[in-house]
Protein backbone atom coordinates (compact mmCIF):
# COMPACT_ATOMS: atom_id res chain seq x y z
CA UNK A 1 0.00 0.00 0.00
CA UNK A 2 2.63 2.33 1.56
CA UNK A 3 4.74 1.72 -2.57
CA UNK A 4 1.62 2.52 -4.23
CA UNK A 5 1.07 5.68 -2.75
CA UNK A 6 4.30 6.74 -3.55
CA UNK A 7 4.36 5.72 -7.18
CA UNK A 8 0.86 7.70 -7.29
CA UNK A 9 2.46 10.67 -5.47
CA UNK A 10 5.36 10.84 -7.60
CA UNK A 11 3.80 10.28 -11.22
CA UNK A 12 1.38 13.18 -10.13
CA UNK A 13 4.61 15.38 -9.07
CA UNK A 14 5.95 14.86 -12.30
CA UNK A 15 2.49 15.48 -14.34
CA UNK A 16 2.24 18.75 -12.34
CA UNK A 17 6.02 19.61 -13.27
CA UNK A 18 5.02 18.85 -16.86
CA UNK A 19 1.97 21.21 -16.78
CA UNK A 20 4.23 23.87 -15.56
CA UNK A 21 7.29 23.42 -18.13
CA UNK A 22 3.92 23.50 -20.69
CA UNK A 23 2.78 26.34 -19.25
CA UNK A 24 6.60 28.18 -19.38
CA UNK A 25 7.43 27.31 -22.20
CA UNK A 26 4.23 28.03 -24.48
CA UNK A 27 3.88 30.83 -26.86
CA UNK A 28 2.58 34.22 -26.32
CA UNK A 29 0.52 35.31 -29.38
CA UNK A 30 -1.05 38.15 -30.54
CA UNK A 31 -3.61 38.20 -33.80
CA UNK A 32 -5.08 41.34 -35.36
CA UNK A 33 -8.87 40.41 -36.76
CA UNK A 34 -9.48 41.55 -40.23
CA UNK A 35 -11.82 43.90 -40.73
CA UNK A 36 -15.51 43.26 -41.95
CA UNK A 37 -14.79 44.61 -45.31
CA UNK A 38 -11.97 42.90 -45.69
CA UNK A 39 -11.91 39.98 -48.60
CA UNK A 40 -9.93 37.22 -47.18
CA UNK A 41 -8.13 34.63 -48.85
CA UNK A 42 -9.57 31.40 -50.29
CA UNK A 43 -6.35 29.80 -50.99
CA UNK A 44 -4.86 28.90 -47.24
CA UNK A 45 -6.81 28.74 -43.41
CA UNK A 46 -3.98 29.22 -41.08
CA UNK A 47 -3.80 29.20 -36.65
CA UNK A 48 -1.09 29.49 -34.68
CA UNK A 49 -0.93 27.92 -31.48
CA UNK A 50 -4.78 27.11 -31.80
CA UNK A 51 -5.41 30.58 -32.59
CA UNK A 52 -6.99 30.96 -36.20
CA UNK A 53 -4.78 34.02 -38.09
CA UNK A 54 -7.07 35.57 -41.24
CA UNK A 55 -5.35 35.41 -44.10
CA UNK A 56 -4.90 38.30 -46.77
CA UNK A 57 -5.10 38.37 -50.87
CA UNK A 58 -2.52 40.22 -52.59
CA UNK A 59 -2.79 41.60 -56.16
CA UNK A 60 -0.07 41.05 -57.95
CA UNK A 61 0.68 42.91 -61.56
CA UNK A 62 -2.75 44.99 -61.71
CA UNK A 63 -3.33 46.57 -64.99
CA UNK A 64 -1.47 48.43 -66.50
CA UNK A 65 1.20 46.06 -65.92
CA UNK A 66 -1.14 42.65 -66.56
CA UNK A 67 -0.73 40.49 -69.52
CA UNK A 68 2.97 41.72 -70.35
CA UNK A 69 6.48 39.16 -70.63
CA UNK A 70 7.51 39.14 -67.12
CA UNK A 71 5.45 36.53 -64.87
CA UNK A 72 5.39 37.03 -61.09
CA UNK A 73 3.41 34.03 -60.24
CA UNK A 74 0.07 35.72 -60.01
CA UNK A 75 -1.64 36.74 -56.63
CA UNK A 76 -0.33 35.47 -53.36
CA UNK A 77 -1.69 34.75 -49.72
CA UNK A 78 -0.05 36.23 -46.21
CA UNK A 79 -0.62 36.14 -43.08
CA UNK A 80 0.82 38.45 -39.54
CA UNK A 81 1.26 38.34 -36.21
CA UNK A 82 2.58 38.58 -32.96
CA UNK A 83 4.89 36.12 -31.26
CA UNK A 84 7.08 34.83 -28.40
CA UNK A 85 8.72 31.93 -27.57
CA UNK A 86 7.88 28.08 -29.60
CA UNK A 87 5.12 28.35 -31.47
CA UNK A 88 3.10 25.75 -34.15
CA UNK A 89 1.50 27.15 -37.02
CA UNK A 90 -0.59 24.87 -38.87
CA UNK A 91 -1.30 25.91 -42.63
CA UNK A 92 -4.32 23.95 -44.54
CA UNK A 93 -4.85 24.73 -47.98
CA UNK A 94 -7.85 23.10 -51.02
CA UNK A 95 -4.35 22.37 -52.82
CA UNK A 96 -1.67 19.84 -52.20
CA UNK A 97 1.00 20.58 -49.46
CA UNK A 98 3.32 17.51 -49.81
CA UNK A 99 5.91 19.32 -52.14
CA UNK A 100 5.85 22.79 -50.22
CA UNK A 101 9.33 24.95 -49.78
CA UNK A 102 9.74 26.94 -47.02
CA UNK A 103 12.00 29.65 -47.56
CA UNK A 104 14.43 30.90 -46.77
CA UNK A 105 15.82 27.64 -46.64
CA UNK A 106 18.76 28.89 -44.53
CA UNK A 107 16.11 29.55 -41.63
CA UNK A 108 16.17 25.98 -41.10
CA UNK A 109 12.47 26.32 -40.22
CA UNK A 110 11.18 22.42 -38.60
CA UNK A 111 7.78 21.22 -40.43
CA UNK A 112 5.92 18.36 -41.44
CA UNK A 113 3.08 17.32 -44.04
CA UNK A 114 0.09 16.19 -41.78
CA UNK A 115 -1.91 15.04 -44.52
CA UNK A 116 -1.90 16.27 -48.15
CA UNK A 117 -3.62 19.64 -47.78
CA UNK A 118 -2.10 20.43 -43.96
CA UNK A 119 1.09 21.37 -43.07
CA UNK A 120 2.63 22.05 -39.63
CA UNK A 121 5.86 24.08 -38.73
CA UNK A 122 7.62 24.95 -35.11
CA UNK A 123 8.47 28.21 -34.99
CA UNK A 124 11.30 29.01 -32.45
CA UNK A 125 11.49 32.53 -33.20
CA UNK A 126 9.80 35.33 -35.33
CA UNK A 127 9.82 34.79 -38.77
CA UNK A 128 8.97 36.07 -42.12
CA UNK A 129 9.06 32.95 -44.32
CA UNK A 130 7.34 32.07 -47.88
CA UNK A 131 5.18 28.93 -47.51
CA UNK A 132 5.51 27.88 -51.65
CA UNK A 133 3.35 24.37 -52.23
CA UNK A 134 4.04 25.07 -56.31
CA UNK A 135 7.04 27.73 -56.69
CA UNK A 136 6.16 31.39 -57.34
CA UNK A 137 2.81 30.40 -57.88
CA UNK A 138 0.15 31.20 -55.29
CA UNK A 139 2.75 31.00 -52.21
CA UNK A 140 1.54 32.14 -48.54
CA UNK A 141 4.13 34.87 -47.31
CA UNK A 142 3.92 34.41 -43.37
CA UNK A 143 5.34 37.11 -41.27
CA UNK A 144 5.81 36.12 -37.34
CA UNK A 145 6.58 39.27 -35.65
CA UNK A 146 8.25 40.15 -32.49
CA UNK A 147 5.82 41.51 -29.87
CA UNK A 148 5.82 44.75 -30.21
CA UNK A 149 6.65 46.20 -26.56
CA UNK A 150 5.62 49.63 -24.72
CA UNK A 151 3.22 50.40 -27.07
CA UNK A 152 1.62 54.00 -27.30
CA UNK A 153 -2.31 54.30 -26.94
CA UNK A 154 -5.09 56.49 -27.99
CA UNK A 155 -4.91 59.78 -27.45
CA UNK A 156 -0.67 59.83 -26.25
CA UNK A 157 0.75 63.08 -27.16
CA UNK A 158 1.88 62.65 -30.73
CA UNK A 159 0.18 59.65 -31.41
CA UNK A 160 -2.26 59.73 -34.62
CA UNK A 161 -5.10 56.56 -34.14
CA UNK A 162 -6.77 54.36 -36.45
CA UNK A 163 -8.53 51.40 -34.91
CA UNK A 164 -9.56 48.17 -36.85
CA UNK A 165 -11.43 48.78 -40.30
CA UNK A 166 -10.55 50.29 -43.61
CA UNK A 167 -9.97 53.83 -43.75
CA UNK A 168 -9.56 56.92 -46.23
CA UNK A 169 -7.51 59.20 -44.21
CA UNK A 170 -6.95 61.79 -46.78
CA UNK A 171 -4.09 64.10 -45.24
CA UNK A 172 -2.11 63.05 -42.13
CA UNK A 173 0.40 65.49 -41.05
CA UNK A 174 2.79 63.77 -39.20
CA UNK A 175 4.27 66.62 -37.53
CA UNK A 176 7.47 69.24 -37.83
CA UNK A 177 10.14 66.60 -38.09
CA UNK A 178 12.48 68.83 -40.02
CA UNK A 179 15.10 70.86 -38.76
CA UNK A 180 14.47 73.90 -41.08
CA UNK A 181 10.35 73.68 -39.74
CA UNK A 182 9.23 72.19 -43.12
CA UNK A 183 6.46 70.55 -42.66
CA UNK A 184 5.56 66.99 -44.23
CA UNK A 185 1.99 64.98 -44.85
CA UNK A 186 1.49 61.69 -46.62
CA UNK A 187 -1.65 61.16 -48.55
CA UNK A 188 -2.98 57.36 -49.01
CA UNK A 189 -4.49 57.18 -52.76
CA UNK A 190 -4.65 54.45 -55.42
CA UNK A 191 -1.86 56.44 -57.37
CA UNK A 192 1.03 53.78 -58.23
CA UNK A 193 3.66 56.06 -59.73
CA UNK A 194 5.16 58.55 -57.27
CA UNK A 195 3.89 62.24 -56.81
CA UNK A 196 5.60 65.02 -54.44
CA UNK A 197 4.22 68.31 -53.89
CA UNK A 198 5.47 71.51 -51.88
CA UNK A 199 4.53 74.89 -50.64
CA UNK A 200 6.65 77.33 -50.98
CA UNK A 201 5.94 79.82 -47.70
CA UNK A 202 7.63 82.51 -49.37
CA UNK A 203 6.15 83.19 -52.65
CA UNK A 204 2.39 80.94 -52.28
CA UNK A 205 3.17 79.10 -55.04
CA UNK A 206 2.78 75.15 -54.81
CA UNK A 207 5.46 72.95 -57.00
CA UNK A 208 4.20 69.60 -57.57
CA UNK A 209 6.67 66.36 -59.50
CA UNK A 210 5.10 63.28 -61.00
CA UNK A 211 7.11 60.55 -61.53
CA UNK A 212 6.58 57.74 -63.44
CA UNK A 213 8.84 54.47 -63.38
CA UNK A 214 8.48 52.85 -66.44
CA UNK A 215 8.71 48.56 -66.46
CA UNK A 216 10.70 47.53 -69.63
CA UNK A 217 9.30 44.90 -72.04
CA UNK A 218 12.72 42.92 -72.79
CA UNK A 219 13.02 40.45 -69.78
CA UNK A 220 13.18 42.88 -67.03
CA UNK A 221 11.22 42.45 -63.52
CA UNK A 222 12.45 46.27 -62.62
CA UNK A 223 11.68 49.30 -63.15
CA UNK A 224 14.13 50.55 -65.90
CA UNK A 225 16.00 53.69 -63.52
CA UNK A 226 19.40 51.95 -64.09
CA UNK A 227 20.05 53.47 -67.99
CA UNK A 228 19.82 57.01 -66.53
CA UNK A 229 21.77 55.99 -63.66
CA UNK A 230 24.73 54.95 -66.56
CA UNK A 231 23.86 57.43 -68.02
CA UNK A 232 25.04 59.83 -65.93
CA UNK A 233 28.15 58.02 -64.70
CA UNK A 234 29.32 57.92 -67.88
CA UNK A 235 28.90 61.57 -68.36
CA UNK A 236 31.18 62.11 -65.20
CA UNK A 237 33.79 59.87 -66.40
CA UNK A 238 33.80 62.01 -69.58
CA UNK A 239 33.65 65.41 -68.03
CA UNK A 240 35.41 64.70 -65.10
CA UNK A 241 32.49 66.28 -63.29
CA UNK A 242 30.04 64.67 -61.37
CA UNK A 243 26.44 65.47 -63.16
CA UNK A 244 25.05 66.40 -60.11
CA UNK A 245 25.63 67.14 -56.34
CA UNK A 246 26.83 64.23 -55.03
CA UNK A 247 24.90 65.30 -51.74
CA UNK A 248 21.66 64.26 -53.27
CA UNK A 249 23.25 60.63 -53.20
CA UNK A 250 23.91 61.17 -49.00
CA UNK A 251 20.38 62.09 -48.85
CA UNK A 252 18.40 59.48 -50.84
CA UNK A 253 20.61 56.64 -49.13
CA UNK A 254 21.02 58.22 -45.79
CA UNK A 255 17.07 58.45 -45.78
CA UNK A 256 16.83 54.71 -46.45
CA UNK A 257 19.84 53.39 -44.20
CA UNK A 258 17.81 55.29 -41.44
CA UNK A 259 14.54 53.36 -41.90
CA UNK A 260 15.75 50.11 -42.37
CA UNK A 261 17.73 51.16 -39.00
CA UNK A 262 14.67 51.86 -37.65
CA UNK A 263 12.79 48.82 -38.66
CA UNK A 264 15.88 47.10 -37.08
CA UNK A 265 15.58 48.78 -33.69
CA UNK A 266 11.79 48.00 -33.52
CA UNK A 267 10.61 51.28 -34.99
CA UNK A 268 12.45 53.15 -32.75
CA UNK A 269 12.86 57.14 -33.90
CA UNK A 270 16.54 57.37 -35.57
CA UNK A 271 18.37 60.59 -35.54
CA UNK A 272 20.43 61.83 -38.47
CA UNK A 273 22.87 64.64 -38.10
CA UNK A 274 24.92 63.39 -40.67
CA UNK A 275 21.95 64.39 -43.10
CA UNK A 276 22.18 68.12 -42.24
CA UNK A 277 23.96 69.34 -45.70
CA UNK A 278 23.31 72.28 -47.71
CA UNK A 279 23.39 71.86 -51.39
CA UNK A 280 22.26 74.21 -54.37
CA UNK A 281 21.22 71.97 -57.10
CA UNK A 282 21.84 72.73 -60.89
CA UNK A 283 19.66 74.04 -63.38
CA UNK A 284 19.68 71.37 -65.39
CA UNK A 285 16.58 69.22 -65.51
CA UNK A 286 18.57 65.83 -64.98
CA UNK A 287 15.01 63.00 -64.76
CA UNK A 288 15.33 60.39 -67.35
CA UNK A 289 12.34 61.99 -69.86
CA UNK A 290 10.13 59.97 -71.45
CA UNK A 291 8.27 60.59 -74.63
CA UNK A 292 4.41 61.26 -73.61
CA UNK A 293 3.36 58.76 -76.00
CA UNK A 294 6.06 55.76 -74.47
CA UNK A 295 3.78 56.25 -71.02
CA UNK A 296 0.84 54.06 -70.85
CA UNK A 297 -2.06 55.49 -69.97
CA UNK A 298 -3.14 53.79 -66.55
CA UNK A 299 -6.88 54.65 -66.01
CA UNK A 300 -7.10 54.08 -62.25
CA UNK A 301 -10.47 55.58 -61.67
CA UNK A 302 -9.05 56.53 -58.43
CA UNK A 303 -11.91 58.63 -56.03
CA UNK A 304 -9.90 60.96 -53.82
CA UNK A 305 -11.10 61.73 -49.82
CA UNK A 306 -11.53 65.52 -49.23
Amino acid sequence: MTARRYTTDYLAATALFACLLVGVASAEVVTYPAAAEKTLSEDYQVSVEGKPVDVYTARVLDPPFAGKRWDFGGPCSFTNFDVSGQAVVRVTSKRSLRDTVVRPQSADVQFHVADDRTLVLTLDSPRKLSIEPDGKKGPLLLFANPLETEVPKPGDPGVIHFGPGMHRAGVVTVGDGHRDGFRTSIFLTGIRDFNYAGYVADTGEILSCQMYLPIPSHGSTTADFFNSLTHHIEDMILTGRAPYPVERTLLTSGIMIGGVESLHRQQEIVLTPEMGVEYCGPKEFLFWQAQPEEIEPMNLNTTHGD
